[in-house]
């Protein structure tokens, strides 16, 4: 006969982890077990209405956290109360990942010169034993024709703010306003259509069609959006624009790093988005080819008003920017115009 014990850890960024090891008469299976499915009929599980889970009911509806924490430092087992606990909440949170009922949330409200308004945002992960709790009642307006940088430490949620301001994801909680519509109400379907038509995003990694050319790894791009014709921005003017008209013919397997980010950047730019994000967008080349890369974004900014947001470590490129956001565990601690905007070459890149 099968028997086990449970035994539950917690670190300094509130991730829960259930560990069930299993014992068996002569050998020991450590197993992950998986959260299973309530029973029952249930109202539309696709659609979750944000009154049915407070704020006060995830972080209260279990025991307290720190009470965890102090249990786990005295190693003290968890009773079988407590762990029914932490399993409700994980079943709760996946609920509130899940598309909000439009008449429970707030309807649309940006003015004129806003483009992204986030009120009260929390997200939380799961993957059915471990929960993470990684924004936190985050406020921010982006406006139009913005320069962005968002900076913050290793595991702060800055990647994760950029997946909730570029569409990319949902809150869990709150409300994120863009393009008349609040995104936490929107499905997979409802949430690519937007990016499609609306977000350009430029990566780390350039993820090129390396058998292809320069100007075909672009065209693929312009071909996505079939409603904004009118929008696209010409092929050639914009590979002249950095620099890579010469080059449109040329297979992107014989591109070095800088000419590779910049055809990148082209891809993100051809369908003429309104909103142009960058995660981390110098991370992957040296010196010489982040000054060619923030000179690019800096053009685009000011020809085509295209608001920009770059997630960033490399603090030079803060200078460069109209606004600076600091994120660190997963909230807001500086949000800031800054006074003292910089060329790229008034930098000193080598700090």
């Amino acid at each position: 006969m099968h028997y086990f014990k449970i035994r539950m850890i917690v670190n300094n960024h509130s991730n829960f982890y259930l560990d069930y090891n299993f014992f068996m008469s002569k050998k020991i299976k450590a197993r992950q077990i998986k959260v299973k499915k309530s029973k029952g009929s249930k109202p539309d599980p696709n659609v979750l209405n944000a009154n049915d889970f407070t704020s006060s009911q995830v972080s209260n509806n279990i025991i307290s956290e720190n009470k965890i924490e102090k249990d786990v430092a005295e190693n003290k087992k968890l009773n079988k109360s407590e762990l029914n606990s932490v399993k409700k909440l994980i079943k709760e949170i996946k609920k509130l990942n899940r598309p909000h009922k439009a008449s429970s949330v707030s309807s649309c409200n940006l003015n004129e010169n806003e483009i992204i308004k986030l009120a009260n945002v929390e997200k939380y992960a799961t993957n059915g034993y471990q929960f993470t709790h990684i924004l936190k009642g985050i406020d921010l307006t982006i406006y139009k024709g913005e320069f962005v940088v968002i900076i913050g430490p290793s595991g702060s949620g800055k990647t994760t703010l950029l997946t909730i301001l570029s569409a990319l994801d949902r809150p869990s909680k709150g409300d994120c306003f863009m393009f008349d519509k609040n995104t936490i109400t929107l499905n997979q379907s409802e949430l690519t259509k937007m990016r499609a038509n609306h977000v350009g995003y430029i990566f780390q990694q350039y993820g090129l069609l390396q058998n292809l050319s320069v100007e075909d790894n672009v065209k693929i791009a312009a071909n996505i959006t079939k409603d904004a014709k009118a929008k696209k921005l010409d092929l050639d003017t914009l590979l002249k624009s950095v620099g890579l008209y010469e080059l449109k013919k040329r297979q992107a397997s014989n591109l070095s790093g800088g000419q590779a980010q910049r055809v990148a950047i082209c891809r993100a730019l051809i369908k003429n988005p309104d909103i142009l994000f960058g995660d981390e967008p110098t991370g992957a080349v040296h010196i010489n080819a982040t000054k060619e890369i923030m000179n690019i974004f800096l053009k685009i900014n000011k020809t085509f008003k295209t608001t920009i947001i770059i997630v960033t470590h490399n603090n030079a490129i803060t200078q460069l920017a109209d606004r600076i956001i600091k994120i660190e565990s997963g909230k807001i601690t500086q949000n800031f115009k800054n006074p003292n905007r910089k060329t790229v070459e008034e930098i000193d890149w080598a700090l």
